[in-house]
């Protein structure tokens, strides 16, 4: 199984561009957010598993994503 888990801020201009750049290889796409603008919503229609958390530091992020992914 092949998880891509993405990091992401107020990326909503480029969410779109790097799900699909992903989308045919992953068995499942986890985007960890903190995000004021659209990026979860997008994500989100795109098929990708949203968790919303409050950015402390990349560390953390990553460290919540791990244990969201099969």
């Amino acid at each position: 199984m092949i998880s891509v888990l993405i990091i992401s801020k107020d990326e909503e201009d480029v969410i779109e561009g790097c799900i699909k750049s992903v989308k045919e290889l992953a068995d499942e796409i986890i985007v960890i957010d903190d995000s004021f603008d659209q990026t979860a919503q997008i994500a989100e229609k795109l098929g990708a598993k949203v968790i919303k958390n409050k950015f402390k530091d990349f560390s953390d992020q990553r460290n919540i994503a791990l244990k969201h992914a099969k």
